[in-house]
């Protein structure tokens, strides 16, 4: 039987989302007028300890799309931290810039930033879709229960313009996996004389779970190189990644130049980040001839 491997990558990833990601049914949400534009402010959380509101919307912000946020926390004690860690715009999952720490009974104006490449930009277009996972707990006091778990959607453009986007596949991709369940594509190929051999994926989660995408036992030219990968996508949404073969790794191996790389060998894997005793969704051996 195979035994997966824990790399660096895989294990700092799943094991926060292990720990803190609970998918639960969307909250219901409620809106309010902004007092600054015409985006009307959403409360996505109003419990005892305390109140979350999207204030606005800022499309070209210093960072990327950006959502403003103000924080109220309402203990009379306890400070919270505020957090989220996955996030989606239009079905497509980007890396949400967000952690803020409030004091009790005070109030925070924060942002969420969602950092985008060109490549993600372009993908996503327009964004008419919002969906963030967001929790918050004792600062003070990891050991405790989170005080919410929120997974909500917002819709700048209104719930009736909400669009998923779907990548149409190019003539030059190489589909290295696919099933009813994922999808798992070579989009490109590129050295980077910083960084090292990079390849460009496109990741499609098909199921009702939240799961985590990641290679194993990688080789080159049919030597070992350590490669540290994982990339986690929300249930029902897809991804654009990059996978890097380092410079100092590849010296190892005596490779200074991309054509010098033939072939490679990895084991592929999608697996649940909320069960990690369960079975794999998806694994597969894969090899590739590039030279």
């Amino acid at each position: 039987m195979y035994l997966k491997t824990k790399t660096i990558a895989k294990t700092l990833t799943a094991v926060l989302l292990a720990m803190i990601i609970a998918v639960i049914p969307l909250m219901k949400v409620t809106a309010a007028k902004s007092k600054d534009s015409d985006f009307e402010e959403i409360t996505v959380v109003d419990i005892d300890e305390t109140t979350v509101t999207i204030t606005d919307i800022d499309e070209d912000g210093t960072w990327g799309y950006t959502l403003k946020v103000t924080i109220e926390n309402k203990s009379e004690d306890i400070t919270y931290m505020y957090t989220i860690d996955n996030a989606s715009l239009n079905g497509v999952c980007v890396d949400p810039y967000f952690s803020a720490e409030v004091k009790p009974g005070k109030k925070l104006n924060e942002e969420i930033e969602f950092y985008m490449t060109d490549e993600e930009k372009e993908l996503i277009g327009e964004v008419t879709d919002i969906h963030i996972l967001m929790y918050a707990y004792d600062s003070d006091d990891w050991s405790a229960d989170n005080i919410f778990d929120e997974d909500f959607h917002i819709y700048p453009k209104g719930e009736e313009n909400a669009e998923e986007v779907i990548r149409e596949d190019d003539e030059e991709d190489v589909i290295l996996s696919e099933n009813d369940d994922v999808r798992f594509i070579l989009t490109g190929i590129e050295w980077d004389d910083t960084w090292g051999y990079e390849l460009s994926v496109y990741m499609v989660n098909n199921t009702d779970k939240n799961v985590v995408f990641t290679i194993d036992d990688a080789s080159i030219n049919g030597y070992m190189v350590d490669v540290y990968w994982a990339d986690y996508l929300m249930a029902q949404t897809s991804a654009l990644g990059e996978i890097t073969f380092y410079l100092d790794d590849l010296e190892k191996i005596d490779i200074t130049e991309e054509d010098e790389i033939e072939d490679l060998e990895f084991y592929f894997s999608v697996y649940d980040s909320d069960d990690w005793s369960g079975p794999d969704i998806y694994n597969e051996d894969i090899s590739l001839t590039v030279n």
